[in-house]
């Protein structure tokens, strides 16, 4: 959460706009980011995979 809030509060200063009022963008940019994460996680740190899987799954039952 705290790397959400940070990422977005950033983008918002910078961009003029708020990534926050934007769910389901911003869901689908998070979602993107974990599986090239997973990607990423497989191929070199196999005994972290767990971390980024369960991003996906908080992403995809929860919405977010």
């Amino acid at each position: 959460r705290r790397c959400r809030e940070a990422y977005c509060a950033g983008y918002a200063s910078r961009a003029g706009w708020d990534p926050r009022k934007k769910h389901a963008l911003l869901r689908a940019y998070e979602t993107d980011r974990a599986v090239y994460e997973v990607l990423y996680e497989a191929r070199h740190r196999p005994d972290w995979l767990a971390v980024p899987m369960a991003a996906i799954e908080r992403l995809a039952v929860r919405g977010g």
